[in-house]
């Protein structure tokens, strides 16, 4: 019995004496760490259940990603302004490069599209026949093709062309927005109207952008006009501004 007793007192000294020399195997249970490696939790009646990797997966989804210091997260880099992410697309296209912008070719009509009335109807209206221009609008696309009535319409004017010009750079209005267009896309102006109508407005406006129109002659016995193009379409089968 009292070898016995001996040999119980000096395993459990020596199993002290393995634990203070930090042979890794006291340390590894007090940390709760097998002699095997990895984690383990202690289950209820002691029993020892490793942390595989599922457990650490589902530990990661529950902890905040890691991100740099002072770094907002992605889904407010869009609202730094408080405004929405719609102004920060905007501020984004507005300084775009240049070449990326060259990459749009943006046409626009100039009656009533660029201006807020349309300029030859306004100049009929004032200078030229009424009863005259009535007809022609209604034979327009019938009996007629619509340069074979704006030449018939323009004929009824006799007025001066520097008096008329004076005119409408008094009245014509040019829709809000224009020179931020021409600002960012620089348009081409396509009109069956004309350049000593549409110019003298840009000039007033402080615009330079190419247009594309036809020409006219101001005759004291009646406007001659002088059509770019007299090729049929392809489209609509009569000549028009798309050549």
């Amino acid at each position: 019995m009292v070898d016995g007793g001996r040999r119980c007192e000096g395993e459990r000294l020596r199993a002290r004496a393995r634990a203070g020399r930090g042979d890794g195997r006291g340390s590894d249970r007090a940390r709760g760490r097998s002699p095997l490696g990895g984690r383990h939790r202690v289950a209820s009646g002691g029993a020892r259940i490793r942390l595989g990797r599922r457990d650490r997966a589902r530990r990661a989804r529950h902890e905040p990603p890691c991100r740099r210091p002072g770094r907002r997260p992605p889904h407010l880099l869009a609202r730094r302004d408080g405004r929405g992410g719609r102004h920060a697309r905007a501020r984004r296209d507005r300084h775009a490069p240049l070449a990326a912008r060259r990459l749009m070719h943006v046409v626009v009509d100039w009656d009533g599209t660029v201006t807020e009335r349309d300029t030859l109807q306004m100049v009929l209206e004032r200078f030229g026949d009424l009863d005259l221009y009535a007809r022609a609008e209604t034979a327009l696309g019938r009996s007629m093709t619509l340069n074979q009535v704006i030449a018939a319409e323009m004929a009824t004017v006799r007025a001066p062309l520097e008096e008329v010009v004076d005119w409408l750079r008094a009245q014509v209005v040019v829709r809000r927005g224009f020179r931020d267009l021409v600002d960012r896309h620089r348009p081409l102006v396509l009109s069956a109207g004309f350049h000593e109508l549409i110019e003298p407005i840009l000039e007033r406006e402080g615009i330079a952008v190419e247009v594309v129109a036809n020409r006219l002659v101001a005759d004291a016995g009646g406007w001659r006009t002088v059509f770019r193009s007299a090729v049929p379409c392809a489209v609509c089968g009569e000549p028009c501004k798309r050549d």
